[in-house]
């Protein structure tokens, strides 16, 4: 009796054991992972001295997570925010084009009017600036004691009123495919920036210097074709992104509804491979894209499409080229654990957390914030979203997320950083990983 009742006892053991090994090994695994998001910093537009924040568009963090730096579209400006240890903002510098050098333009020039979207090198020390009103790309440099100043500027010159209301057709006066900047994106070896422009539904390929100035290498265009005949899909170019191993460069066209894939050699040249229409093979979400995401693996593209509300899903073939695999809609009688709704009309900018297993898209006609699980065959499946005037979580009102417009995460995923359009205001989210427990 003694000897099974010793037996059991060592077997009940050995069993706990496993169970709690089990049970570790499950939350090491971070895909078990859910994750909260917890605002800890709020600035708005005229509080507390905070200025640059009129329709803030995008924002960027240093290597060194000592600095933000935020577009404004309606302010015209760069606006930059000193970073303490956790993250709290304090403003440092408002650049705005009266403050620039910019003597061999005309003073009237707004270089910076209607500012979208920027890019850092990767040390961190040059900033990649487009306008869309002032269409152009501008370039500021980090001082030693951390603030910017003017470093280049390229612009064709033209007068917004010549761009976008006179008639007369601008023809050969477009050299750079700047009219109507919108987004920009920058990769290395060999460093370049690239800029797709709505006015002048383009592509341009930068190649970028010892000293991070920018030289024209290629445009692509609406108005050219391929070697095979093919159209680019550029009308109303509004998004561009780059893969992460740098081999493909991707566009999207407000306009044409469409993605194009152009592939990227070694020297940096670019050469088209492929657009994908709305219509062709079944799409139907593919209507008004913005904003382009590839996973870590090179594998996955994600885009945002505004005009239907839509977050599309295409695989990468062997051949470079991507097929459609998903499609996840505001229409879609889709509801989180948390009792959120699925917001995505006007869906706009992505992120994905380092590990992959979180993606992030801003709704700015919803004034939401929705993020999603992603399966390890790259589908979606949604979690939650917070929004504008939601209060279900013991806080107030979101009324900063009205018109949210961007979204971007600290490297190390400690923090989600929001820009809202209409409401003015920067908002930081701790993002806390909460394990998922399940009967095994």
């Amino acid at each position: 009796m003694f000897n099974q009742k010793l037996i059991l006892a060592v077997l009940c053991l050995l069993l706990l054991a496993c169970s709690s090994v089990t049970r570790d090994a499950y939350y090491k695994d971070l895909s078990l992972f859910d994750i909260r998001l917890d605002p800890v910093h709020v600035l708005r537009q005229g509080e507390a001295g905070v200025e640059g924040l009129d329709n803030a568009r995008a924002a960027v963090i240093t290597p060194d997570k000592t600095q933000l730096l935020i577009v404004s579209a309606d302010d015209d400006s760069v606006t930059i925010f000193d970073l303490d240890k956790l993250l709290k903002p304090t403003l440092r510098q408002v650049i705005r084009s009266g403050d620039l050098s910019l003597a061999h333009l005309n003073s009237e020039m707004d270089v910076l009017a209607g500012a979208s979207n920027l890019v850092l090198s990767g040390d961190g020390q040059y900033a990649y600036i487009v306008s869309f009103y002032g269409s152009s790309l501008l370039v500021l440099k980090r001082g030693q004691d951390n603030t910017w100043s003017f470093h280049q500027l390229l612009s064709d010159g033209l007068r917004p009123e010549r761009i976008f209301k006179d008639e007369r057709s601008i023809g050969e006066l477009d050299t750079l495919g700047l009219l109507g900047a919108w987004d920009v994106a920058i990769t290395s070896d060999p460093r370049q920036v690239f800029v797709t422009s709505y006015k002048s539904s383009s592509l341009s390929v930068f190649d970028l210097t010892d000293d991070g100035k920018a030289k024209l290498r290629q445009v692509f265009s609406s108005h050219n074709k391929s070697l095979d005949g093919d159209e680019y899909g550029l009308s109303g170019a509004v998004g561009v992104t780059v893969s992460p191993d740098g081999s493909q460069v991707f566009t999207s066209a407000f306009e044409d509804n469409s993605i194009s894939i152009f592939t990227r050699d070694s020297s940096g040249n670019l050469v088209w491979l492929q657009t994908i229409n709305q219509g062709e093979h079944g799409l139907d979400a593919l209507v008004n894209p913005q904003s382009l995401l590839v996973s870590k693996d090179n594998n996955w593209l994600y885009v945002a499409c505004s005009g239907t509300g839509s977050l599309m899903v295409f695989k990468r073939e062997d051949s470079g080229q991507y097929l459609h695999m998903q499609t996840l809609t505001d229409t879609d009688d889709s509801s989180s654990e948390l009792g959120s709704g699925l917001a995505l009309v006007g869906a706009g900018s992505l992120a994905l957390t380092s590990d992959g297993h979180h993606l992030f898209v801003t709704a700015e006609a919803d004034g939401a914030l929705n993020y999603f699980s992603r399966e390890p065959n790259g589908h979606l499946v949604f979690k939650h979203s917070l929004q504008a005037g939601d209060s279900s979580e013991g806080q107030d009102k979101y009324s900063e997320l009205t018109g949210a417009s961007s979204v971007m995460l600290t490297p190390n995923d400690d923090f989600v950083i929001l820009t809202s359009g209409e409401g003015n205001a920067l908002i930081i989210y701790r993002m806390v990983k909460v394990a998922i427990l399940e009967e095994r």
